[in-house]
């Protein structure tokens, strides 16, 4: 099993280092552990940046009128330097090679049991996001992986690839259309 997961690793790294930083993947010993990719992060200080700079500049317009004005120009200057400092990369799933599981959002699902690798488009309320599911065999409902925030759908169509690659199993993505993309078909041998 170790070997498998860590040989279909080292044919996919290639891939993984050209994904322009959608997602990272570590190998600390038995372990490989799927990360925020650098893209996400850049988007977080980005988000941060505007934020801290709408806050000083309605601060600065304030002032004329009440001096909190200045606590909040202060305050988006403060956001402005510390919070992107404080943006870093979140493990988001783990894959134990040598015991031969992954540990995600729904817990701990042994990789021989993986049928399948679905994402799925969800909303609730106003709020969007991809969730990532194992098919496993034996249960009814899926095994929930990774939750993805928000509507970067090239980010959960990549982590169903990924996952389908390192799993060998089939693995598709059911856009917020309905629309259903395959992410990744394994090869001819089902180890795994």
């Amino acid at each position: 099993m170790e070997t498998d997961i860590f040989s279909r690793y080292s044919e996919l790294s290639p891939e993984i280092a050209a994904s322009r930083g959608i997602l990272q993947v570590e190998r600390q010993g038995d372990q490989l552990h799927l990360l925020t990719g650098t893209r996400y992060l850049q988007r977080q200080r980005l988000s941060l940046w505007a934020a801290g700079g709408i806050g000083a500049a309605g601060g600065i317009a304030l002032t004329y009128y009440t001096l909190w004005g200045l606590a909040l120009a202060l305050a988006g200057v403060l956001i402005c330097l510390i919070g992107p400092r404080l943006v870093h990369a979140v493990q988001i799933l783990t894959i134990d090679g040598k015991e031969g599981t992954v540990k995600g959002l729904g817990g701990r699902v042994a990789l021989s049991e993986i049928t399948a690798v679905r994402g799925y488009y969800h909303t609730q309320g106003w709020d969007p996001s991809s969730v990532i599911y194992a098919e496993v065999a034996g249960k009814e409902e899926p095994v929930a992986l990774i939750s993805f925030r928000g509507t970067d759908e090239p980010q959960a169509e990549y982590a169903c690839h990924l996952l389908g690659g390192l799993f060998n199993r089939p693995a598709s993505y059911t856009g917020p259309y309905g629309d259903v993309k395959e992410c990744y078909r394994p090869t001819l041998s089902k180890s795994g």
